[in-house]
């Protein structure tokens, strides 16, 4: 490392600077032209954490709808569908809300993974921390909707 006293081993800083000869000014600081694209492995964690992000999302958002089904269902379910029907709906509970958990413990994996890559690339780690509260989130709803669901489908079935 050089020191910093010393003036012969100036490191040019992050500011602009007007020693360069196109005389860049303030408000263009980067030349005009296409920007390089960054590399795979640059972005490794930032995809896997907004894929965890985005999964966590969209399984938190179908968990509150459910719930709000469940609602409904709990206080119109007999008088709506006959005996048949209930049973095919509990079969369909029985496959779906493990579906659910699984897809859910499946994006916390992912964000797992992307906190790990980011720890380990030295990257960013903030849509992996993000995904993984989400997806958690998701996860404890989704348990949560899942009893429930479960609970009020086993209550109607005779």
């Amino acid at each position: 490392m050089s020191n910093p006293f010393d003036p012969k081993s100036h490191s040019p800083g992050f500011g602009l600077r007007v020693d360069r000869e196109s005389r860049i000014d303030e408000d263009h600081p980067h030349p005009i032209g296409p920007e390089p694209a960054a590399a795979p492995m640059s972005r490794h964690a930032a995809e896997w954490g907004l894929a965890s992000l985005l999964a966590g999302a969209a399984l938190m958002m179908t968990g509150a709808v459910v719930l709000v089904f469940n609602l409904i269902f709990w206080n119109a379910g007999p008088n709506v569908l006959d005996q048949s029907d209930m049973h095919l709906a509990l079969v369909a509970a029985l496959v779906g809300v493990p579906g659910m958990v699984g897809l859910c413990i499946a994006s916390v994996t992912f964000g797992g993974r992307a906190i790990h890559s980011a720890a380990t690339r030295r990257q960013p780690a903030g849509l992996a921390l993000t995904g993984v509260l989400i997806s958690g989130g998701a996860l404890f709803l989704w348990l949560v909707v899942g009893a429930d669901l479960l609970a009020i489908l086993f209550s109607f079935v005779r």
